[in-house]
């Protein structure tokens, strides 16, 4: 069976993100997924309440800061 355009470039696409996940640092997927994590969670929980937990934001704010260290986002650093 003959793959589909849509389905070849996804195909490319997944292996793309599959090895650059594979070149970051532990500290970066770390990061990473704890960013993921907050962002779902949160965003569950808005969609659901229209509200958000302040746990909510302390998650995220931990997430960015996981974020700006791990990629070096830090400011003065490019």
């Amino acid at each position: 069976m003959k793959k589909e355009a849509w389905q070849i470039a996804r195909d490319e696409r997944i292996k793309e993100q599959s090895k650059g996940m594979e070149n970051m640092t532990d500290d970066q997927v770390e990061a990473v997924d704890i960013a993921f994590k907050s962002l779902e969670q949160s965003v569950y929980m808005i969609k659901e309440t229209n509200d958000l937990y302040m746990s909510d934001v302390a998650k995220m704010e931990e997430a960015y800061y996981k974020l700006r260290s791990a990629f070096n986002k830090d400011e003065g650093i490019q």
